[in-house]
């Protein structure tokens, strides 16, 4: 059987005091996704396909 990996992109957001988001830290993007992820949970399964959207890139995977 074929089988396919997909990517996909999941949009968050958080807020920063730098108008550039330069200052925004690793642990802070981690935390900002984890609170999206968690928030997504709570919805149905229409809000998670909205906020990941189609793949964007997809290929066959090779069986060894």
């Amino acid at each position: 059987m074929k089988r396919y990996n997909h990517a996909f992109d999941i949009g968050f957001s958080l807020e920063s005091s730098c108008p550039t988001g330069e200052n925004v830290t690793a642990g802070e993007l981690i935390a900002a996704l984890k609170q999206r992820v968690n928030d997504l949970e709570n919805f149905n399964d229409c809000s998670i396909i909205e906020a990941v959207g189609l793949p964007w890139d997809t290929y066959e995977v090779e069986d060894f």
